[in-house]
């Protein structure tokens, strides 16, 4: 759902654009994901390595 979301706000501030198709707005949302990404998949490798190290 997330990257649905993700991909409304990029067109919608990409359709606001003239000429380039980025822009300060666009790449800290780019990189507001990639950091939510990269969070969640940590996190679950943690878990994962955690529920191993258990058994």
């Amino acid at each position: 759902m997330r990257g649905l979301l993700y991909n409304k706000k990029k067109y919608q501030l990409q359709s606001e654009l003239k000429d380039s198709k980025s822009s300060n707005r666009i790449k800290r949302l780019s990189t507001k994901i990639n950091l939510k990404i990269d969070d969640y998949l940590h996190k679950t490798s943690r878990y994962i390595i955690n529920r191993l190290i258990e058994n």
